[in-house]
């Protein structure tokens, strides 16, 4: 949009100056969070910051932690937040759920387990075990929760998912809802080699 455009837009009062300048919420620095999240870990933990909800999760009372975004500077890699609308349009929470019965309450749910473990491919952490050498406060700004979950949570989390027994059928709704919405790209898959039937 040109100076111009923007100029004719406020002489016409299409577009009016905003009577005050809008002052900045003031956001934390990625030192004064980690000083925030040590001094969190004196009585609740590293990095928790929703009491309430971790307490409802305890007593059975959540399902699931909604994530909930806040503006930050400078967050160590969010640049993976650009594939969260690719993974949503592909398809992966709304196949999952259908395909995965709800894991246990708790804060934790279907949705963030598996955004943490995209996430954790994505910024190539190889293992859970590995996921305890970052800073649990920054990733789980990511995910819009106050931390991640502990590599005991994870597993305890990822063994409920394997007793269920639904990968293969997950990937199998995720491959049919990918050939159903691009049916001329499936001659590649096949002749590239990798999908035999």
């Amino acid at each position: 949009m040109s100076e111009t455009a923007i100029r004719h837009a406020i002489k016409t009062a299409r577009l009016r100056r905003s009577p005050q300048p809008r002052q900045r919420r003031a956001t934390l620095s990625p030192g004064e969070r980690a000083e925030r999240d040590a001094a969190q870990a004196q009585g609740a933990g590293t990095a928790v910051k929703r009491l309430e909800e971790r307490l409802l999760a305890c007593q059975g009372e959540l399902r699931e932690a909604p994530p909930h975004f806040e503006p930050m500077e400078g967050v160590a890699n969010a640049g993976v937040l650009l594939a969260l609308p690719a993974l949503i349009g592909e398809g992966l929470l709304s196949s999952a759920e259908r395909i995965y019965a709800p894991l246990k309450a708790g804060f934790y749910g279907l949705h963030s387990i598996l955004l943490c473990l995209v996430m954790m491919a994505l910024l190539r952490i190889r293992s859970i075990e590995r996921l305890s050498a970052h800073q649990p406060g920054e990733l789980g700004i990511l995910l819009g929760l106050d931390r991640v979950p502990e590599v005991k949570t994870l597993r305890r989390k990822l063994a409920e998912l394997g007793d269920q027994q639904r990968a293969a059928k997950l990937a199998a709704a995720l491959t049919e809802r990918w050939s159903r919405g691009e049916p001329d790209e499936l001659g590649v898959l096949y002749i590239d080699g990798h999908v035999t039937t």
